[in-house]
């Protein structure tokens, strides 16, 4: 949590000093450059980012590491790799959908569906 309060402001600060083509990179999405009206605001959204990591990765790498020891690493890859292939396709779709129909509505009524499924096949 320490890196993140520390590590995720930095783009956003370098952004606001110098040229993305000066630079060689853009800022990755999700990165914050202060869009929050009081600097105070930021701290507080990176301190709660921060937690929210803190209380999902690694209690899911102990399981992981229970069900498959030293193998543990690659699952979470493959995991990991799964979980950003089926952020993009959602990404995708609802823009097609919102491109085809003008609405988001049926994008997110198909995203409610998925998560009723996965609630269902959950033990």
């Amino acid at each position: 949590m320490v890196t993140q309060v520390v590590g995720r402001p930095q783009p956003g600060s370098l952004g606001d000093e110098i040229d993305g083509q000066v630079r060689g990179f853009e800022q990755p999405p999700g990165e914050i450059d202060t869009p929050f009206p009081h600097p105070g605001a930021t701290w507080v959204f990176i301190i709660f980012y921060g937690l929210d990591w803190v209380a999902t990765v690694p209690p899911t790498i102990a399981i992981y590491h229970e069900y498959f020891g030293a193998d543990t690493p690659v699952v979470f890859g493959w995991v990991f790799a799964s979980h950003q292939l089926g952020a993009a396709v959602a990404a995708f779709g609802a823009g097609y959908i919102r491109d085809a129909q003008g609405s988001y509505d049926n994008a997110f009524h198909i995203a409610a569906g998925l998560c009723i499924l996965a609630a269902t096949c959950a033990d």
